[in-house]
């Protein structure tokens, strides 16, 4: 009822309590799916998208909405991933959603706080409203729905422009910051012009003039706007700066960090990284077996590391996942699994120079895993 109106084609969305059933119903209506079970931490729910086509959720177990703890059952995350079809529709795009990378082709993309932000305040909102509750009920709670780090929702909103890891564990979260940013701009101008931000993009192909158009000023006087204000939304004051994909203490911002290189095409986002004494020389991956690979690593002045695959272009579909393994040895071998076929993965490592994941890290991203075979 609240969206009907931008859709020119039928969407799909399936939902049972069975996952093969789910993905026979899908994959009958032209689905391409092998499984339907991402799981981002609600019970009772697990679901798998496509583009934006269609969408299918597996209810697992019997769960209730709880107005003070909007994200614990899943409805409001059926209400979020919905909307980035609407998201979609909205804008005319007839592929995935231009994104900001940090690549020059796609600078005039979304930026993720914006696209996981207004998601997140939609979903929010959509279903505190069908079950007769108010947003601002669980609002505080879903502040704790962001990973608890020390650097969270603590950097400028400049700073959430880019996807920079794997699901909820990246230097910069955006879902939280981008959901007060979006509250901030319905509370100012009201709802449907945040709609007409998407809306517009079909004529300007820019979100930068979209949004310019849509709320009458630009991107950089709402952000110096927003951060007057971010600590009344309920933000900490900014203390961690995001250089490339490290978030350093504003205070340990390097004068002169080397260069940073996000484009996908060369090295899938190569992080400028603090000067330490982690040393990495040398990196292979190749493939093993069936659907999995082997990464070789020499390095040095490292006390642990965690590696995970992604998607090439989509950061936060995650195939394999190590977590922090605590390993000084120079070389590092480690397997992965989990891998699909006839797909393009980015593989990142990150050493750091204590146990457990803490200390100074040194981030490198390679595109050197792709077209594993089906068979």
């Amino acid at each position: 009822k609240l969206f009907g109106q931008f859709f020119n084609r039928q969407t799909l969305t399936v939902l049972g309590t069975n996952e093969k059933w789910v993905v026979d119903q899908l994959n009958s209506n032209g689905g391409d799916y092998e499984n339907c079970n991402i799981n981002v931490g609600n019970s009772g729910l697990t679901f798998c998208l496509d583009s934006g086509a269609s969408q299918g959720y597996v209810i697992t177990s019997d769960m209730g909405y709880t107005p003070n703890n909007p994200g614990v059952d899943g409805s409001s995350l059926l209400a979020h991933e919905f909307f980035h079809v609407v998201q979609k529709a909205m804008g005319g795009t007839s592929v995935g959603l231009p994104i900001k990378s940090g690549e020059k082709a796609k600078e005039d993309g979304f930026p993720i706080w914006f696209v996981e932000g207004s998601a997140n305040f939609v979903g929010f909102s959509v279903t505190s409203l069908a079950f007769n509750s108010s947003y601002w009920d669980g609002r505080a709670m879903t502040f704790r729905y962001a990973p608890q780090t020390i650097f969270a929702n603590r950097n400028t909103l400049e700073d959430y422009e880019i996807r920079n890891g794997p699901g909820n564990d990246s230097p910069t979260y955006p879902y939280i910051a981008g959901q007060l940013a979006t509250e901030y701009i319905v509370a100012s101008v009201g709802f449907q012009k945040m709609l007409d931000i998407w809306i517009k993009y079909k004529e300007t192909r820019s979100f930068e003039k979209s949004f310019q158009a849509a709320i009458g000023m630009s991107k950089a006087e709402f952000y110096e706007k927003f951060e007057t204000v971010r600590t009344k939304l309920g933000m900490p004051e900014v203390s961690y700066k995001l250089v490339c994909l490290t978030n350093y203490k504003i205070s340990e911002v390097p004068v002169s960090p080397p260069p940073c290189i996000l484009d996908s095409k060369t090295a899938a986002g190569s992080s400028n990284t603090p000067s330490s004494s982690i040393t990495p020389i040398n990196n292979e991956i190749v493939p093993t077996g069936l659907l999995k690979a082997r990464s070789t690593w020499d390095v040095t002045g490292h006390a642990s590391y965690r590696l995970y695959v992604t998607d090439a272009k989509d950061f936060q579909k995650i195939y394999f996942e190590s977590g922090y393994v605590n390993d000084s040895r120079n070389k590092i071998v480690i397997d992965i699994t989990g891998l699909v076929c006839k797909k393009q993965f980015r593989v990142v490592t990150v050493f750091y120079s204590q146990k457990n994941g803490q200390g100074e890290q040194a981030t490198h991203a390679s595109l050197q895993l792709r077209d594993l075979p089906c068979e």
